[in-house]
Protein backbone atom coordinates (compact mmCIF):
# COMPACT_ATOMS: atom_id res chain seq x y z
CA UNK A 1 0.00 0.00 0.00
CA UNK A 2 1.27 3.37 -0.94
CA UNK A 3 1.82 5.77 2.51
CA UNK A 4 1.33 9.11 3.33
CA UNK A 5 5.30 9.95 2.97
CA UNK A 6 5.72 7.63 -0.55
CA UNK A 7 3.77 10.00 -1.91
CA UNK A 8 4.39 13.62 -0.31
CA UNK A 9 8.27 12.97 0.74
CA UNK A 10 9.07 12.65 4.58
CA UNK A 11 10.70 16.41 4.40
CA UNK A 12 6.97 17.47 4.88
CA UNK A 13 6.22 16.03 8.16
CA UNK A 14 8.71 17.87 10.01
CA UNK A 15 6.48 16.97 13.83
CA UNK A 16 7.59 13.81 13.96
CA UNK A 17 10.52 11.68 14.03
CA UNK A 18 11.03 8.27 12.26
CA UNK A 19 12.85 5.52 14.89
CA UNK A 20 12.37 2.31 12.90
CA UNK A 21 10.85 1.30 9.48
CA UNK A 22 8.91 -1.36 11.12
CA UNK A 23 5.31 -2.02 11.68
CA UNK A 24 3.12 0.43 9.33
CA UNK A 25 3.68 -1.00 5.91
CA UNK A 26 7.15 -0.74 6.61
CA UNK A 27 7.20 2.47 9.19
CA UNK A 28 7.30 2.86 12.59
CA UNK A 29 5.83 6.70 13.53
CA UNK A 30 6.97 7.61 17.08
CA UNK A 31 6.13 11.38 18.60
CA UNK A 32 8.94 13.42 19.63
CA UNK A 33 6.61 14.73 22.38
CA UNK A 34 7.76 18.46 21.60
CA UNK A 35 5.55 19.37 19.16
CA UNK A 36 1.59 18.36 18.43
CA UNK A 37 0.71 15.88 15.98
CA UNK A 38 0.38 16.65 12.56
CA UNK A 39 -3.25 17.03 13.04
CA UNK A 40 -2.95 19.24 15.56
CA UNK A 41 -0.31 21.52 14.59
CA UNK A 42 -0.31 25.09 14.11
CA UNK A 43 -0.86 25.54 10.03
CA UNK A 44 -3.83 23.28 10.11
CA UNK A 45 -5.42 26.06 12.24
CA UNK A 46 -4.02 28.99 10.65
CA UNK A 47 -4.09 28.31 7.43
CA UNK A 48 -8.15 27.34 7.17
CA UNK A 49 -8.61 30.79 9.15
CA UNK A 50 -6.75 32.53 6.47
CA UNK A 51 -8.62 31.17 3.58
CA UNK A 52 -11.84 32.22 5.02
CA UNK A 53 -10.86 35.50 5.71
CA UNK A 54 -9.50 36.27 2.51
CA UNK A 55 -13.03 34.54 1.43
CA UNK A 56 -14.72 37.20 3.37
CA UNK A 57 -12.89 40.19 2.10
CA UNK A 58 -12.82 38.63 -1.40
CA UNK A 59 -17.00 38.39 -1.61
CA UNK A 60 -16.83 41.92 -0.18
CA UNK A 61 -14.85 43.56 -2.62
CA UNK A 62 -16.19 41.86 -5.46
CA UNK A 63 -19.79 42.43 -4.26
CA UNK A 64 -18.28 46.16 -3.87
CA UNK A 65 -17.52 46.52 -7.64
CA UNK A 66 -20.42 45.15 -8.74
CA UNK A 67 -22.61 47.28 -7.19
CA UNK A 68 -20.57 49.71 -8.45
CA UNK A 69 -21.01 48.46 -12.16
CA UNK A 70 -24.83 48.55 -11.44
CA UNK A 71 -25.34 51.60 -9.95
CA UNK A 72 -23.86 53.60 -12.98
CA UNK A 73 -25.09 51.24 -15.59
CA UNK A 74 -26.48 53.89 -17.45
CA UNK A 75 -22.94 55.13 -17.55
CA UNK A 76 -21.14 51.61 -17.82
CA UNK A 77 -19.75 50.35 -21.24
CA UNK A 78 -18.91 47.03 -22.43
CA UNK A 79 -15.55 47.00 -20.40
CA UNK A 80 -18.23 47.02 -17.32
CA UNK A 81 -19.49 44.42 -17.96
CA UNK A 82 -16.76 42.18 -19.03
CA UNK A 83 -15.53 42.97 -15.59
CA UNK A 84 -18.59 42.64 -14.32
CA UNK A 85 -18.34 38.61 -15.59
CA UNK A 86 -14.83 38.34 -14.15
CA UNK A 87 -16.07 39.77 -10.47
CA UNK A 88 -18.83 37.27 -10.49
CA UNK A 89 -16.13 34.50 -11.40
CA UNK A 90 -14.17 35.64 -8.07
CA UNK A 91 -16.97 35.66 -6.14
CA UNK A 92 -18.31 32.12 -7.20
CA UNK A 93 -14.95 30.68 -6.85
CA UNK A 94 -14.09 31.94 -3.38
CA UNK A 95 -17.37 31.71 -1.95
CA UNK A 96 -18.20 27.97 -3.35
CA UNK A 97 -15.37 26.40 -3.53
CA UNK A 98 -12.42 27.74 -1.44
CA UNK A 99 -14.22 26.96 1.93
CA UNK A 100 -14.12 23.09 0.92
CA UNK A 101 -10.36 23.30 0.60
CA UNK A 102 -9.65 24.94 3.44
CA UNK A 103 -11.94 22.59 5.59
CA UNK A 104 -9.68 19.45 4.24
CA UNK A 105 -6.71 21.14 5.05
CA UNK A 106 -7.92 21.97 8.35
CA UNK A 107 -9.22 18.19 9.16
CA UNK A 108 -6.26 16.60 6.30
CA UNK A 109 -9.03 14.89 5.17
CA UNK A 110 -11.16 14.44 2.37
CA UNK A 111 -14.57 13.85 3.81
CA UNK A 112 -16.92 15.14 0.63
CA UNK A 113 -16.75 12.32 -1.64
CA UNK A 114 -15.49 11.44 -4.80
CA UNK A 115 -18.30 13.33 -6.65
CA UNK A 116 -17.05 16.90 -4.67
CA UNK A 117 -13.61 15.90 -5.40
CA UNK A 118 -14.17 16.24 -9.20
CA UNK A 119 -17.35 18.59 -9.26
CA UNK A 120 -15.16 21.23 -6.78
CA UNK A 121 -11.82 21.04 -8.99
CA UNK A 122 -14.28 21.26 -11.97
CA UNK A 123 -16.08 24.31 -11.38
CA UNK A 124 -13.00 26.29 -9.81
CA UNK A 125 -11.42 25.76 -12.98
CA UNK A 126 -14.30 27.15 -14.76
CA UNK A 127 -14.69 30.26 -12.68
CA UNK A 128 -10.91 31.07 -13.18
CA UNK A 129 -11.36 30.66 -17.17
CA UNK A 130 -14.30 32.51 -17.52
CA UNK A 131 -12.83 35.56 -15.23
CA UNK A 132 -9.80 35.37 -17.07
CA UNK A 133 -11.36 35.65 -21.00
CA UNK A 134 -13.35 37.72 -19.88
CA UNK A 135 -10.17 40.39 -18.89
CA UNK A 136 -9.03 39.27 -22.18
CA UNK A 137 -12.16 40.10 -24.31
CA UNK A 138 -12.27 43.61 -22.05
CA UNK A 139 -8.95 44.49 -23.81
CA UNK A 140 -9.87 43.77 -26.92
CA UNK A 141 -12.38 45.45 -26.83
CA UNK A 142 -11.07 48.50 -25.25
CA UNK A 143 -8.49 48.29 -28.14
CA UNK A 144 -10.13 48.49 -31.13
CA UNK A 145 -12.38 51.13 -29.39
CA UNK A 146 -9.75 53.57 -28.23
CA UNK A 147 -8.23 52.90 -31.67
CA UNK A 148 -10.84 54.10 -34.07
CA UNK A 149 -12.14 57.33 -32.56
CA UNK A 150 -14.71 57.54 -35.01
CA UNK A 151 -15.57 53.91 -35.81
CA UNK A 152 -18.44 51.94 -35.29
CA UNK A 153 -19.38 51.83 -32.15
CA UNK A 154 -21.76 48.69 -32.42
CA UNK A 155 -20.48 46.68 -29.55
CA UNK A 156 -20.15 49.41 -27.29
CA UNK A 157 -23.62 50.64 -27.19
CA UNK A 158 -25.35 47.23 -27.46
CA UNK A 159 -25.96 46.10 -24.51
CA UNK A 160 -27.13 43.07 -25.38
CA UNK A 161 -24.70 41.93 -27.92
CA UNK A 162 -22.25 42.44 -24.85
CA UNK A 163 -23.75 40.26 -22.59
CA UNK A 164 -24.22 37.64 -25.65
CA UNK A 165 -20.48 37.35 -25.53
CA UNK A 166 -20.52 37.40 -21.62
CA UNK A 167 -22.50 34.06 -21.96
CA UNK A 168 -20.57 32.88 -24.42
CA UNK A 169 -17.23 32.86 -22.83
CA UNK A 170 -19.12 30.98 -19.75
CA UNK A 171 -20.37 28.49 -21.70
CA UNK A 172 -16.91 27.84 -23.90
CA UNK A 173 -15.03 28.06 -20.19
CA UNK A 174 -17.51 25.31 -19.02
CA UNK A 175 -17.13 22.93 -22.39
CA UNK A 176 -13.70 23.42 -22.29
CA UNK A 177 -12.90 22.45 -18.52
CA UNK A 178 -14.91 18.97 -18.96
CA UNK A 179 -11.93 16.56 -19.46
CA UNK A 180 -10.16 18.06 -16.54
CA UNK A 181 -13.17 16.34 -14.25
CA UNK A 182 -11.61 13.09 -15.51
CA UNK A 183 -7.94 13.93 -13.76
CA UNK A 184 -9.46 14.44 -10.58
CA UNK A 185 -10.17 11.46 -7.95
CA UNK A 186 -9.68 10.86 -3.68
CA UNK A 187 -7.10 9.03 -3.51
CA UNK A 188 -6.44 6.86 0.40
CA UNK A 189 -2.77 7.11 1.64
CA UNK A 190 -1.70 6.16 5.26
CA UNK A 191 -1.30 9.40 7.38
CA UNK A 192 0.89 9.10 10.47
CA UNK A 193 -1.39 6.70 12.33
CA UNK A 194 -4.48 6.09 10.00
CA UNK A 195 -5.62 6.08 6.56
CA UNK A 196 -6.60 9.48 4.91
CA UNK A 197 -8.28 10.79 1.93
CA UNK A 198 -7.20 13.31 -0.65
CA UNK A 199 -8.46 14.98 -3.47
CA UNK A 200 -5.67 15.32 -6.26
CA UNK A 201 -4.91 14.60 -10.10
CA UNK A 202 -4.35 10.76 -10.67
CA UNK A 203 -0.34 9.93 -10.74
CA UNK A 204 -0.51 7.63 -13.81
CA UNK A 205 -0.27 8.13 -16.49
CA UNK A 206 1.83 10.73 -15.76
CA UNK A 207 1.55 12.29 -19.22
CA UNK A 208 -2.11 13.23 -19.17
CA UNK A 209 -0.98 15.13 -15.78
CA UNK A 210 1.75 16.96 -18.05
CA UNK A 211 -0.53 18.03 -20.87
CA UNK A 212 -3.02 19.12 -18.23
CA UNK A 213 -0.35 21.17 -16.66
CA UNK A 214 1.00 22.59 -19.86
CA UNK A 215 -2.30 23.41 -21.59
CA UNK A 216 -3.59 25.00 -18.47
CA UNK A 217 -0.50 27.35 -18.58
CA UNK A 218 -0.62 28.40 -22.16
CA UNK A 219 -4.27 28.42 -22.20
CA UNK A 220 -5.32 30.50 -18.80
CA UNK A 221 -1.95 32.23 -18.17
CA UNK A 222 0.84 32.67 -20.53
CA UNK A 223 -1.64 33.24 -23.99
CA UNK A 224 -4.49 35.76 -22.08
CA UNK A 225 -1.42 37.74 -20.70
CA UNK A 226 -0.07 38.74 -23.26
CA UNK A 227 -3.01 39.28 -25.44
CA UNK A 228 -3.39 41.86 -22.59
CA UNK A 229 -0.32 43.59 -22.37
CA UNK A 230 0.03 43.24 -25.85
CA UNK A 231 -3.06 45.05 -26.14
CA UNK A 232 -2.35 47.85 -23.32
CA UNK A 233 0.58 48.48 -25.20
CA UNK A 234 -1.47 49.55 -28.01
CA UNK A 235 -3.78 51.65 -26.06
CA UNK A 236 -1.24 53.75 -24.76
CA UNK A 237 0.16 54.52 -28.10
CA UNK A 238 -3.46 55.83 -29.71
CA UNK A 239 -3.81 57.68 -26.24
CA UNK A 240 -0.76 59.29 -26.87
CA UNK A 241 -1.54 60.27 -30.57
CA UNK A 242 -5.39 61.12 -29.47
CA UNK A 243 -3.96 63.32 -27.30
CA UNK A 244 -1.78 65.19 -28.91
CA UNK A 245 -5.10 65.75 -31.17
CA UNK A 246 -6.30 67.26 -28.09
CA UNK A 247 -9.17 64.85 -27.72
CA UNK A 248 -10.17 63.90 -24.20
CA UNK A 249 -8.81 60.64 -22.94
CA UNK A 250 -8.91 60.52 -18.88
CA UNK A 251 -11.94 57.96 -19.04
CA UNK A 252 -10.36 55.73 -21.44
CA UNK A 253 -7.25 55.96 -19.76
CA UNK A 254 -8.80 55.19 -16.56
CA UNK A 255 -10.30 51.91 -18.24
CA UNK A 256 -6.67 51.10 -19.31
CA UNK A 257 -5.25 51.23 -16.06
CA UNK A 258 -7.64 49.31 -14.62
CA UNK A 259 -7.00 46.38 -17.19
CA UNK A 260 -3.47 46.98 -16.96
CA UNK A 261 -3.76 46.81 -12.82
CA UNK A 262 -5.64 43.12 -13.46
CA UNK A 263 -3.79 41.73 -15.63
CA UNK A 264 -0.72 42.51 -13.42
CA UNK A 265 -2.91 40.91 -10.64
CA UNK A 266 -3.14 37.99 -12.07
CA UNK A 267 0.59 37.36 -13.77
CA UNK A 268 1.43 37.39 -9.54
CA UNK A 269 -0.61 36.03 -8.16
CA UNK A 270 -1.46 32.53 -10.22
CA UNK A 271 2.79 31.98 -11.24
CA UNK A 272 3.33 30.41 -8.20
CA UNK A 273 1.04 28.27 -8.94
CA UNK A 274 1.82 27.15 -12.21
CA UNK A 275 5.10 27.05 -11.00
CA UNK A 276 3.83 24.39 -8.25
CA UNK A 277 2.28 22.23 -10.91
CA UNK A 278 5.45 22.44 -12.99
CA UNK A 279 7.13 21.42 -10.39
CA UNK A 280 4.90 18.57 -9.41
CA UNK A 281 4.59 17.20 -13.08
CA UNK A 282 8.01 18.13 -14.92
CA UNK A 283 10.40 17.57 -12.15
CA UNK A 284 9.28 14.34 -10.64
CA UNK A 285 7.70 15.98 -7.08
CA UNK A 286 4.81 14.62 -5.06
CA UNK A 287 2.61 17.29 -4.02
CA UNK A 288 0.12 16.30 -1.87
CA UNK A 289 -0.56 18.92 1.48
CA UNK A 290 2.31 21.09 1.42
CA UNK A 291 3.30 24.39 2.75
CA UNK A 292 4.36 26.33 -0.87
CA UNK A 293 1.34 24.56 -2.26
CA UNK A 294 -0.31 26.35 0.52
CA UNK A 295 1.43 29.63 -0.07
CA UNK A 296 0.94 29.50 -4.18
CA UNK A 297 -2.87 29.18 -3.99
CA UNK A 298 -3.10 31.28 -1.12
CA UNK A 299 -1.75 33.99 -3.66
CA UNK A 300 -3.83 32.69 -6.08
CA UNK A 301 -7.10 34.02 -3.86
CA UNK A 302 -5.34 37.47 -2.47
CA UNK A 303 -5.29 37.74 -6.48
CA UNK A 304 -8.76 37.59 -6.68
CA UNK A 305 -9.44 39.65 -3.85
CA UNK A 306 -6.91 42.61 -4.91
CA UNK A 307 -8.17 43.20 -8.59
CA UNK A 308 -11.69 44.68 -7.69
CA UNK A 309 -9.79 47.11 -5.16
CA UNK A 310 -8.28 47.94 -8.33
CA UNK A 311 -11.59 48.50 -10.00
CA UNK A 312 -12.93 50.66 -7.30
CA UNK A 313 -9.74 52.99 -6.27
CA UNK A 314 -9.30 54.07 -10.59
CA UNK A 315 -12.78 54.50 -10.74
CA UNK A 316 -13.17 56.62 -7.29
CA UNK A 317 -10.17 58.13 -8.81
CA UNK A 318 -11.36 59.07 -11.56
CA UNK A 319 -14.60 60.16 -10.38
CA UNK A 320 -12.70 62.79 -8.41
CA UNK A 321 -10.87 64.31 -11.56
CA UNK A 322 -14.50 64.54 -13.62
CA UNK A 323 -15.91 66.90 -10.24
CA UNK A 324 -12.45 68.95 -10.39
CA UNK A 325 -12.95 69.28 -14.35
CA UNK A 326 -16.29 70.43 -13.63
CA UNK A 327 -15.71 72.87 -11.19
CA UNK A 328 -13.28 74.01 -13.48
CA UNK A 329 -15.54 74.75 -16.30
CA UNK A 330 -17.85 76.25 -14.10
CA UNK A 331 -15.52 78.83 -12.93
CA UNK A 332 -14.19 79.83 -16.05
CA UNK A 333 -17.91 80.27 -17.32
CA UNK A 334 -18.67 82.94 -14.18
CA UNK A 335 -15.56 84.79 -15.15
CA UNK A 336 -16.71 84.92 -18.98
CA UNK A 337 -20.05 85.92 -17.75
CA UNK A 338 -18.82 88.98 -15.36
CA UNK A 339 -15.46 89.57 -17.70
CA UNK A 340 -13.67 89.64 -14.65
CA UNK A 341 -10.62 88.18 -16.26
CA UNK A 342 -8.72 91.02 -18.33
CA UNK A 343 -6.22 89.26 -19.31
CA UNK A 344 -8.02 86.39 -20.94
CA UNK A 345 -10.89 88.22 -21.72
CA UNK A 346 -11.03 87.26 -25.79
CA UNK A 347 -10.47 84.07 -25.24
CA UNK A 348 -13.37 83.27 -22.62
CA UNK A 349 -15.28 85.59 -25.19
CA UNK A 350 -14.73 83.29 -27.79
CA UNK A 351 -15.61 79.97 -25.07
CA UNK A 352 -18.86 81.83 -23.85
CA UNK A 353 -20.47 82.25 -27.43
CA UNK A 354 -19.97 78.42 -27.87
CA UNK A 355 -23.08 76.05 -26.57
CA UNK A 356 -22.33 74.07 -23.21
CA UNK A 357 -21.28 70.73 -25.17
CA UNK A 358 -18.79 72.74 -27.40
CA UNK A 359 -17.81 74.47 -24.27
CA UNK A 360 -16.79 71.87 -22.32
CA UNK A 361 -14.79 69.80 -25.44
CA UNK A 362 -12.77 73.33 -25.67
CA UNK A 363 -11.85 73.18 -22.12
Amino acid sequence: METFLDYSGIFLLPNISIENLTDVDGYYFDDDGDVPPVDLSPETIIVPVLYFLIVTGGVITNSAALTSIYRRRNLSSASDTYLASHFIGNIVFLSVFVPFIAIAYGITDWVFGGFACKSINYGMTVCVAAATLSVTVACLHHTLDSSTAHGDKTLKRNDRITKGITVSLWMLACVAMVPRVFLYNVISLWHIVDERRFCSRKLEPLIYRRVDTTVMFLALFCVPLMVQFVCYIRVLRDLRKQALRGQNVVQRLNVAKVLAGISSAMLIGWLPTHIINFCEDFADGRIAFQHRDVLAYGCSYVCMLITPLLYLYVQRHGQNHAVSEEDDILVVGESCCSKTDLKTEDALMSVCSESPEQKTTLL
